[in-house]
């Protein structure tokens, strides 16, 4: 057994592109500084959440993983702390685009990806407009900390998700998310709510999600304040 210290960032994204990486990055840092092993950070954090509307023009958005700047600039940030971060942003492989995680391990290097396989379709949430489901399958990443598994946002209320990624030896879940409401308490961060809460304890696996702050687009995104920063807890792995 063993003890590793996950952190989860809620931030607030601005339309520039630059000033999210670089508040992304302090968020980062003071995570790693209180201990922080593995640092999430939110769902598509580089801009707004431009998902809430149909616009042909935010497909130039999407990039390989080799031209994103956050990837590439977190995989320095990873390197420099010597800790894992798993990077959403939005990919762009051939004529595809998806709603990618790529993993960077301690030493910054890119363990490989993960595509978001179950993509919403809703007033607020027009996902299907703009990225293709997954063709990566579900998968785990042995990391220097430990083994994880990474799903993205509504991926976390199929059962499924969590299930293939435990029977891959998954220890710790990680969902980076974009949300409009939470009920942020003491842990939420490692405990899911709702319909998803009974797969992640029927597997025994802790999770780790995060969000965003403050407004999102069109509506208010509620959470308490405990969260806002960042929140970094003793996690026990097998």
């Amino acid at each position: 057994m063993r003890n590793v210290t996950v952190a989860a960032v809620q931030m607030k994204c601005s339309k520039s592109v630059e000033k999210n990486i670089a508040h992304a990055e302090e968020l980062v840092r003071q995570a790693a500084a209180k201990g922080a092993e593995i640092v999430l950070l939110p769902e598509l954090f580089e801009r707004p959440y431009f998902c809430q509307e149909r616009r042909y023009e935010y497909y130039e958005y999407a990039q390989t993983v080799e031209e994103n700047p956050a990837v590439r600039h977190f995989s320095r940030v990873a390197a420099e702390l010597g800790i894992v971060i798993p990077v959403s942003f939005y990919e762009k492989e051939v004529n595809n685009t998806y709603n990618s995680v790529a993993v960077l391990d301690a030493d910054g290097k890119n363990l490989g990806i993960y595509r978001k396989t179950h993509i919403p379709d809703d007033h607020y949430y027009q996902e299907k407009f703009y990225f293709t489901p997954g063709d990566t399958g579900f998968k785990v990443f042995d990391t220097r900390f430990g083994t994880i598994g990474v799903g993205i946002c509504w991926d976390q209320w199929f059962p499924e998700t969590a299930r293939c990624m435990a029977l891959q030896g998954a220890e710790l879940l990680f969902y980076p998310g974009f949300s409009f409401s939470a009920r942020v308490r003491r842990r939420c961060i490692f405990l899911p709510s709702g319909s998803a809460r009974p797969s992640f304890l029927k597997i025994r696996a802790w999770l780790a999600r995060s969000h965003r702050a403050r407004s999102a687009a069109r509506r208010r995104f509620w959470a308490w304040p405990l969260c806002r920063i960042c929140t970094a807890m003793p996690v026990l792995c097998r």
